[in-house]
C-alpha cells in the first residue's frame, strides 16, 4: 500500500478543513464519520486532478455531510 496515501490528513487539505468549518452541520457530520469514510473522503478531494475537480469536490462532499451522507466517489456516482 503506498505510504503517502496512509499519512494523509485534513491538513494536507486546507480547503476542504475551511469549507467544513464554514457548515456547523458538515463538520460535526463529518467528524461523526468512521475514520474509513473520512479518509475515502480525503483521498477523493486529494485525489482530483485539476483544481476545478477539486473544488467541485469539496462542495459535493461539504454538502451531502451536512446530510450526514459520506462521499466519496462511489457513493457520489450513485447519486447521480
Amino acid at each position: 500500500m503506498d505510504e503517502h496515501r496512509c499519512s494523509r490528513s485534513l491538513r494536507d487539505a486546507p480547503d476542504l478543513l475551511r469549507a467544513l468549518k464554514k457548515n456547523k452541520a458538515a463538520q460535526k457530520h463529518y467528524e461523526a464519520f468512521p475514520p474509513s469514510a473520512r479518509k475515502a473522503i480525503l483521498t477523493w478531494v486529494l485525489d482530483a486532478k485539476t483544481e476545478a475537480t477539486r473544488k467541485r469536490r469539496i462542495t459535493t462532499s461539504v454538502e451531502l455531510a451536512a446530510k450526514n451522507i459520506r462521499a466519496n466517489g462511489q457513493t457520489v456516482k450513485a447519486n447521480r
